[in-house]
């Protein structure tokens, strides 16, 4: 799930990158992971605010490492 994440953001699927960011996080907290689910959590964070602000450009609005 965690890769197909990142394909998503690539794609400029954001909305669908965002839902499997959400989904990482819950996995990653049930096996204790908090640093992961953090992670995860703020990059899906990260994604709403571009949804919300679009790039003229169509590429992602976000310059950040992906998990």
């Amino acid at each position: 799930m965690e890769l197909q994440t990142v394909v998503w953001y690539t794609q400029g699927r954001l909305e669908e990158a965002r839902s499997g960011a959400l989904c990482v996080a819950d996995f990653y907290e049930k096996l204790g992971l908090a640093g992961g689910a953090e992670m995860c959590r703020t990059l899906a964070q990260q994604i709403h605010q571009g949804l919300d602000n679009p790039v003229a450009s169509g590429q992602p609005p976000l310059d950040c490492e992906l998990l």
